[in-house]
């Protein structure tokens, strides 16, 4: 049953002896992965960490070990995996620390956020593009605002000379949020 759960969840699942070495993944692993469940049984699991960030890694690791608690990993800091290939992409990791039989064991929920992270830097320059497309347009009518509300408020009515003051102040905060 615990296997067939695992097998069935949509994110990659590994577990990991206190020795580092995994003896579980999933098929979502071998996906994300590019590795045969066989040829990553038995192995480190730095062998799915980027090679620039194993020692790092191998240092949490240890960390870990002596006071294992679940958690997510890499809080405040970008994750990378490395795949069979050697390309590398953005994942989220949690740890969750098993004990059985008087052995630790570390199950790891990894999710690949690739999609997500395109999907942030296509937001991100898509606002940027607007907002510099719109600082133009927005600092010649806040100017003219500026003008118009200048020398032309005393011969306005009230209520329009009231509009105008909100437009321009409106106006001057876009402008000046944007930058």
């Amino acid at each position: 049953m615990f296997r067939l759960a695992v097998e069935a969840c949509p994110s990659g699942m590994v577990m990991i002896d206190s020795d580092g070495k995994l003896v579980m993944v999933n098929s979502e692993i071998e996906n994300q992965f590019g590795y045969a469940r066989e040829e990553l049984i038995g192995q480190s699991v730095d062998i799915l960490v980027p090679e620039r960030l194993r020692a790092q890694h191998a240092r949490h690791r240890h960390h870990f070990t002596p006071s294992p608690e679940a958690r997510r990993m890499g809080a405040g800091r970008e994750l990378f995996g490395r795949r069979r290939d050697g390309t590398e992409f953005p994942v989220e990791v949690g740890l969750n620390p098993i004990r059985s039989g008087g052995h630790l064991f570390v199950l790891g929920v990894i999710v690949d956020i690739s999609q997500r992270k395109h999907l942030e830097r296509v937001k991100d320059e898509f606002v940027s593009t607007v907002s510099h497309e719109l600082r133009t347009p927005l600092t010649s009518i806040s100017g003219s605002l500026g003008l118009l509300a200048g020398q032309w408020t005393d011969q306005l009515p009230q209520s329009a000379a009231r509009l105008l003051a909100i437009a321009h102040k409106n106006c001057q905060r876009l402008v000046s949020s944007d930058q």
